[in-house]
Protein backbone atom coordinates (compact mmCIF):
# COMPACT_ATOMS: atom_id res chain seq x y z
CA UNK A 1 0.00 0.00 0.00
CA UNK A 2 1.47 3.43 -0.74
CA UNK A 3 2.82 6.14 1.80
CA UNK A 4 0.66 8.19 0.54
CA UNK A 5 -2.62 6.93 0.80
CA UNK A 6 -5.39 7.99 3.30
CA UNK A 7 -6.91 4.79 4.30
CA UNK A 8 -8.49 6.33 7.50
CA UNK A 9 -11.30 9.04 8.14
CA UNK A 10 -12.06 11.75 11.67
CA UNK A 11 -15.80 11.80 12.51
CA UNK A 12 -16.46 14.32 14.87
CA UNK A 13 -19.77 13.73 17.17
CA UNK A 14 -21.55 15.54 20.19
CA UNK A 15 -20.61 14.22 23.49
CA UNK A 16 -22.63 12.30 25.70
CA UNK A 17 -22.92 15.43 27.78
CA UNK A 18 -24.30 17.94 25.24
CA UNK A 19 -26.81 15.10 23.82
CA UNK A 20 -28.19 15.13 27.75
CA UNK A 21 -28.51 18.84 28.25
CA UNK A 22 -30.10 19.35 24.66
CA UNK A 23 -33.10 16.71 25.30
CA UNK A 24 -33.24 18.03 28.68
CA UNK A 25 -33.78 21.47 27.53
CA UNK A 26 -36.29 20.52 24.77
CA UNK A 27 -38.07 18.97 27.80
CA UNK A 28 -38.07 22.13 29.79
CA UNK A 29 -39.26 24.13 27.06
CA UNK A 30 -41.98 21.55 26.53
CA UNK A 31 -43.15 22.24 30.07
CA UNK A 32 -43.15 25.92 29.62
CA UNK A 33 -45.18 25.45 26.88
CA UNK A 34 -47.94 22.93 28.75
CA UNK A 35 -47.50 20.46 26.17
CA UNK A 36 -45.62 16.50 26.02
CA UNK A 37 -42.79 15.73 23.67
CA UNK A 38 -40.53 13.40 22.65
CA UNK A 39 -36.69 14.80 22.06
CA UNK A 40 -33.66 12.56 20.75
CA UNK A 41 -30.34 13.44 19.95
CA UNK A 42 -28.33 11.67 17.37
CA UNK A 43 -24.51 11.68 15.77
CA UNK A 44 -23.07 12.37 12.47
CA UNK A 45 -24.60 8.30 11.46
CA UNK A 46 -27.77 9.07 12.84
CA UNK A 47 -27.60 7.06 16.19
CA UNK A 48 -29.26 8.01 19.32
CA UNK A 49 -27.22 9.64 21.84
CA UNK A 50 -29.80 10.85 24.03
CA UNK A 51 -33.64 10.42 24.41
CA UNK A 52 -36.43 11.58 26.52
CA UNK A 53 -39.43 10.94 26.49
CA UNK A 54 -42.18 12.91 28.42
CA UNK A 55 -45.10 10.87 30.24
CA UNK A 56 -48.16 10.21 27.95
CA UNK A 57 -45.47 10.32 25.02
CA UNK A 58 -46.63 7.32 23.24
CA UNK A 59 -43.58 5.01 21.16
CA UNK A 60 -45.03 5.87 17.45
CA UNK A 61 -43.75 9.50 18.74
CA UNK A 62 -40.38 8.59 19.70
CA UNK A 63 -40.24 6.72 16.76
CA UNK A 64 -41.16 10.34 14.58
CA UNK A 65 -38.64 12.50 16.88
CA UNK A 66 -35.93 9.77 16.28
CA UNK A 67 -36.66 10.15 12.49
CA UNK A 68 -36.86 13.87 12.40
CA UNK A 69 -33.08 13.70 13.99
CA UNK A 70 -31.86 11.25 11.29
CA UNK A 71 -33.72 13.56 8.79
CA UNK A 72 -32.28 16.47 10.18
CA UNK A 73 -27.97 15.01 10.33
CA UNK A 74 -28.45 13.32 7.08
CA UNK A 75 -29.42 16.33 4.95
CA UNK A 76 -27.99 18.67 7.42
CA UNK A 77 -31.08 21.17 7.27
CA UNK A 78 -33.75 21.41 9.45
CA UNK A 79 -36.58 19.04 8.53
CA UNK A 80 -39.36 21.07 7.94
CA UNK A 81 -36.87 23.27 5.28
CA UNK A 82 -36.75 19.50 3.41
CA UNK A 83 -40.46 19.69 3.32
CA UNK A 84 -40.35 23.31 1.85
CA UNK A 85 -37.84 22.61 -0.97
CA UNK A 86 -39.45 19.11 -2.22
CA UNK A 87 -42.76 21.72 -3.86
CA UNK A 88 -43.65 19.17 -6.20
CA UNK A 89 -46.26 15.93 -5.59
CA UNK A 90 -44.35 13.70 -7.17
CA UNK A 91 -41.34 14.89 -4.97
CA UNK A 92 -43.18 14.52 -1.79
CA UNK A 93 -44.65 10.99 -2.47
CA UNK A 94 -41.03 9.60 -3.60
CA UNK A 95 -39.51 11.23 -0.22
CA UNK A 96 -42.55 10.05 1.89
CA UNK A 97 -42.02 6.39 0.80
CA UNK A 98 -38.16 6.37 2.07
CA UNK A 99 -37.55 4.81 5.43
CA UNK A 100 -36.50 7.00 8.29
CA UNK A 101 -36.93 10.07 6.50
CA UNK A 102 -39.21 12.75 8.41
CA UNK A 103 -40.50 15.90 6.89
CA UNK A 104 -42.12 17.23 9.77
CA UNK A 105 -41.07 20.28 11.69
CA UNK A 106 -38.65 19.70 14.72
CA UNK A 107 -35.89 18.57 13.65
CA UNK A 108 -32.35 20.45 13.65
CA UNK A 109 -28.91 19.69 12.18
CA UNK A 110 -26.07 20.65 14.85
CA UNK A 111 -23.05 22.60 13.77
CA UNK A 112 -19.30 23.30 15.34
CA UNK A 113 -17.43 25.61 13.00
CA UNK A 114 -19.33 24.89 9.93
CA UNK A 115 -19.13 20.85 9.93
CA UNK A 116 -22.79 18.94 11.35
CA UNK A 117 -21.85 17.49 14.21
CA UNK A 118 -25.22 16.02 15.11
CA UNK A 119 -29.00 16.55 15.20
CA UNK A 120 -31.89 17.07 17.23
CA UNK A 121 -35.71 15.66 16.69
CA UNK A 122 -38.54 16.70 18.83
CA UNK A 123 -42.50 15.44 18.37
CA UNK A 124 -45.23 15.16 20.53
CA UNK A 125 -46.96 18.57 20.29
CA UNK A 126 -48.09 20.81 17.17
CA UNK A 127 -45.35 21.28 14.64
CA UNK A 128 -44.79 25.12 15.63
CA UNK A 129 -43.78 23.73 19.05
CA UNK A 130 -41.94 20.29 18.05
CA UNK A 131 -39.69 23.32 15.83
CA UNK A 132 -39.38 25.86 19.18
CA UNK A 133 -38.51 22.94 21.38
CA UNK A 134 -35.55 22.15 19.68
CA UNK A 135 -34.49 25.57 18.60
CA UNK A 136 -34.76 26.26 22.56
CA UNK A 137 -32.85 23.11 23.39
CA UNK A 138 -30.05 24.20 20.93
CA UNK A 139 -30.00 28.12 22.24
CA UNK A 140 -30.26 27.43 25.75
CA UNK A 141 -26.97 25.33 25.33
CA UNK A 142 -25.60 27.90 23.27
CA UNK A 143 -25.93 26.83 19.94
CA UNK A 144 -26.92 29.09 17.32
CA UNK A 145 -30.17 26.79 15.79
CA UNK A 146 -28.67 27.84 12.10
CA UNK A 147 -25.60 26.98 10.91
CA UNK A 148 -22.67 28.89 10.59
CA UNK A 149 -19.09 28.67 10.64
CA UNK A 150 -18.27 30.57 13.46
CA UNK A 151 -19.79 28.24 15.90
CA UNK A 152 -17.58 26.69 17.97
CA UNK A 153 -18.75 24.03 20.64
CA UNK A 154 -15.39 22.16 20.86
CA UNK A 155 -15.73 21.52 25.22
CA UNK A 156 -18.97 19.38 23.65
CA UNK A 157 -17.01 17.53 20.79
CA UNK A 158 -15.68 13.67 20.71
CA UNK A 159 -13.79 12.50 18.05
CA UNK A 160 -13.21 9.09 16.70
Amino acid sequence: MPEDRNITVTRRDLSTELAAELVQNAVAEAGRLGVNICAVIVDTAGLPLALLRMNGVSDMIVDIATDKAKTAVTFRRATDEMRDRLGSDSMWLGATSRKNLMLWGGGLPIFDQGQCIGGIGVSGALVEQDIRCAEMALVTSGIPSKCNTNCTLRKYITHK
